[in-house]
């Protein structure tokens, strides 16, 4: 609903929030990210800086 956050960002929340659990401070994790659209049949990366 329009109320409700995006997927995108309750995922990334829950991802931040596991990984700042006490049991996992001795870990060494890597987090990487990637956004992708698809619009007119062309596939667009929304994070990159290139154009």
């Amino acid at each position: 609903t329009f109320t409700m956050q995006p997927l995108p960002l309750r995922a990334a929340q829950d991802l931040i929030r596991f990984l700042h659990q006490p049991v996992y401070h001795s870990q060494r994790f890597k987090l990487w990210l990637s956004y992708f659209e698809i619009y007119g049949g062309k596939l667009f990366d929304l994070l990159s800086d290139r154009k």
